[in-house]
């Protein structure tokens, strides 16, 4: 890997724990929530885009992966691919 590709891998590795450390109210991602079922998109985007349901979706620039993955719930388990450090993993919900 060249020296420009591997410093933007190592800084948005560093911009996602940041992320997904914070707490306050304002810029939490409160991933315990999301766990229980809570949906990270905004109404705009979700009217936008329409009904998803059964589609295959390809949604980059995610940060943490919540968006990619409350897609992937609203498209009844279809995957996201998210890619984080030299590893890549499949997920589905």
């Amino acid at each position: 890997m060249n020296e420009y590709l591997q410093a933007n891998l190592q800084l948005w590795n560093a911009w996602a724990a940041l992320h997904a450390g914070m707490k306050s109210e304002k810029y939490s991602y409160n991933i315990d929530a999301f766990k229980a079922g809570r949906s990270t998109l905004y109404q705009l985007d979700i009217d936008e885009v329409g009904d998803v349901a059964g589609k295959s979706l390809l949604h980059l620039q995610c940060r943490i992966g919540l968006d990619t993955l409350s897609w992937a719930r609203r498209a009844g388990g279809r995957r996201g691919l998210l890619r984080h450090g030299h590893r890549r993993r499949a997920t589905a919900q």
